[in-house]
């Protein structure tokens, strides 16, 4: 299973490293391999647009956000309908109901997963710059 993260460098400010570092293990935890952090330097509308393509392009299964105000207040929502969206501070799993779970199938829920309890590395880590045009690899 595949998963990226997204960045908000403004939300971030100086701790951009740790947010990334805690996205990355968190997905190892869960059992994802890290495709790509993207990263953003202010709010605007396209950012979920970016998010959105790198999902149905490199077939993502799962997005990670240091917490949700990295995203607009509606593009989470929006999404969930392609994958689940993982939000570290909070440990909410924002994702769809299905017909194995209460709830209309197909309507947004929220659910909370655990800390990650060991350590993990990450031996190459993609990196998209803002424009999407560029990608560097770096070893950890």
């Amino acid at each position: 299973m595949r998963a990226i993260g997204f960045i908000l460098r403004e939300v971030s400010g100086e701790d951009v490293r740790q947010h990334e570092d805690d996205m990355e293990r968190q997905a190892a935890a869960l059992g994802f391999c890290w495709y790509a952090t993207l990263f953003a330097d202010t709010h605007r509308e396209g950012n979920y647009v970016r998010v959105l393509n790198s999902i149905l392009r490199d077939d993502v299964d799962a997005v990670f956000l240091p917490c949700a105000d990295h995203l607009g207040p509606d593009d989470i929502p929006v999404l969930v309908t392609h994958t689940d969206v993982y939000c570290v501070a909070e440990r909410h799993r924002h994702t769809i109901h299905t017909e194995d779970d209460q709830g209309p199938e197909g309507s947004p829920r929220v659910e909370c997963f655990a800390k990650p309890t060991r350590a993990f590395t990450v031996d190459t880590v993609n990196y998209i710059d803002p424009e999407g045009a560029h990608v560097q690899q770096r070893a950890t």
